[in-house]
């Protein structure tokens, strides 16, 4: 994942060990809940190869105003290649947000957000901020959409990535802080009327980049979601 494809790499790739973001695969349009209403999101990416990661977030999003609203997700990651110990292969993180949809410009919105998790690497703590454009008709918005995070070690652990068929110990790196840039393309298909575009099915595509003190490493994305708002 962009999240723990950082984290367990392959022969073929860097061994070393990236702190993650707290997002796997968002795929969000401009488009804010209204003031005192809810929604919900539902994600599954897929994420890299060798490892082949899969990851699975829960959004709530509640609307402050109009054109602002408040999110709080849980994410869970796994990764699916073969290891020489028994090193855990899966992350867990939460994130609350913002998201702003100014006034003047509704084909945008810009976001913020603050989170943590844990993983092999230890505890850690991240944030991010990141922006969206889309072109919204009736059926289909198509949208394109960018962030950047820093994520830290608070408790730094070694961690194994040596492979199935190797000496364990061969492969051992600590995380560090960690910068990524995040960038996806995607379009929402609306599922229920023009006017109220509650329910969504929503496809995209990602590539991500990931730098700590001396390294870095690329990948790219794949995800789904059903997006369903409440209240008019």
């Amino acid at each position: 994942m962009r999240i723990l494809a950082a984290v367990i790499a392959c022969s073929a790739c860097s061994h070393n060990v990236y702190t993650p973001p707290t997002r796997a695969f968002p795929l969000e349009t401009p488009t804010t809940v209204k003031a005192g209403k809810y929604g919900v999101q539902l994600e599954a990416s897929g994420h890299g190869k060798s490892p082949d990661v899969g990851a699975g977030t829960v959004r709530l999003r509640r609307g402050i105003e109009d054109n602002l609203e408040a999110s709080i997700e849980a994410t869970y990651a796994k990764a699916g290649n073969k290891l020489a110990t028994d090193t855990s292969q899966q992350m867990f993180t939460t994130r609350a947000g913002v998201k702003l949809r100014p006034d003047e410009m509704q084909f945008v919105a810009v976001s913020a957000g603050l989170g943590a998790g844990a993983f092999a690497g230890g505890p850690f703590a991240s944030a991010d901020v990141g922006g969206v454009a889309a072109y919204e008709m009736c059926r289909f918005t198509p949208f394109i959409g960018g962030s950047a995070y820093v994520s830290q070690p608070l408790d730094a652990q070694r961690v194994d990535t040596t492979e199935e068929g190797k000496m364990p110990g061969t492969f051992v790196d600590s995380p560090e802080t960690t910068v990524g840039v995040q960038v996806r393309v995607g379009v929402s298909v609306n599922l229920s009327s023009c006017e109220a575009h509650a329910t969504s099915l929503v496809l995209g595509f990602g590539l991500d980049h990931f730098w700590d003190d001396d390294s870095d490493r690329g990948l790219a994305s794949g995800g789904a979601a059903l997006s369903l708002d409440f209240g008019d």
